[in-house]
């Protein structure tokens, strides 16, 4: 499997916390392409994310972008070290969480199917939608054993008020998906959308085209996102190591357990735009709904 990504492009050097407080701050220069990254995974994500907060608060700053969000699995944890790294680079930050799901989406004539309800981002464009998505979260460990998270779509339903969402589909796209995307886009009218991250597997322009009729089928927008589990190309290898770990399989039988490539690292605005050149109006809603997460933990108070 490669070391390096498919194309020549710049990325940024590896950063360390001690370090994170020296990088230049944001910069974005008229007429470039801008992007923010809102859907990154911190090694708070435990045995998926490689890179520290500070890694990848230093890693946005560096490319320039227009702003990054932490949204690690059913946790917050990494929030507090991602909100004081980015006041350091001068990364402009957002809370965000990937809710991840037990049971199938049943208000829609689906029977309970573990594993079916994909994956939601979740992000706090206030305090009191922060609050309720602790409550989410609060809910879901309350109803399984230390280290776990067990929702159900209902509960997202119940406690996702103000919050805005991006469906996020998996490798494979099913009934599900458009399912659980109807269901929210009813219940949060305005707030949803569905996320498109590429695989590199050399399907992408056909799934692609499949997510923009399904997000046309149902008013939605599309919204691109990277998906990144660390901050620059060479943690790639220290992600593999943490998939064998939690798939309890050694480097060398884990085989497509692991990710095929290195790509799954923070981007650059132009390198997303031109991954998602075909839909430009997708990088676009990410810089939409960064300017609506004004949201800043130094709002609260104990």
């Amino acid at each position: 499997m490669p070391e390096k990504p498919p194309s020549s492009r710049p990325h940024p050097p590896p950063a360390s916390p001690g370090s994170a407080a020296r990088s230049p701050p944001r910069r974005l220069r008229s007429g470039s392409p801008a992007y923010a990254e809102l859907l990154t995974a911190s090694n708070f994500s435990f045995l998926r994310g490689a890179s520290h907060p500070e890694e990848l608060a230093a890693a946005a700053s560096v490319l320039g972008l227009a702003g990054f969000s932490i949204a690690d699995r059913n946790s917050l944890a990494g929030i507090v070290r991602g909100h004081l790294a980015a006041k350091q680079t001068g990364a402009p930050y957002a809370v965000g969480c990937r809710l991840v799901f037990r049971a199938a989406c049943s208000r829609a004539g689906f029977q309970p199917d573990p594993g079916g309800t994909p994956d939601v981002a979740a992000w706090a464009p206030d305090r009191a939608s922060y609050g309720r998505l602790c409550r989410l979260l609060t809910t879901g460990n309350l109803r399984a054993k230390k280290g776990e998270c067990h929702l159900d779509l209902a509960d997202l339903l119940r406690w996702g008020e103000g919050l805005e969402l991006a469906v996020l589909p998996g490798r494979r796209i099913d009934a599900a998906l458009g399912t659980t995307l109807a269901a929210l886009a009813e219940s949060f009218p305005g707030r949803v959308r569905l996320g498109a991250a590429c695989l590199y597997h050399g399907e992408d322009r056909r799934r692609m085209a499949e997510l923009a009729v399904i997000a046309h089928r149902l008013n939605v927008p599309l919204i691109a996102l990277g998906d990144v589990l660390y901050h620059a190309p060479e943690r790639r290898r220290l992600q593999d190591v943490l998939s064998s770990i939690r798939e309890g399989k050694t480097l060398e039988s884990a085989g497509r357990l692991l990710e095929a490539n290195a790509e799954r690292h923070m981007k650059s605005a132009a390198e997303m735009a031109r991954l998602f050149a075909e839909m430009p109006n997708a990088v676009t809603e990410t810089l939409a709904v960064f300017e609506r997460l004004r949201f800043s933990l130094d709002e609260l108070r104990y």
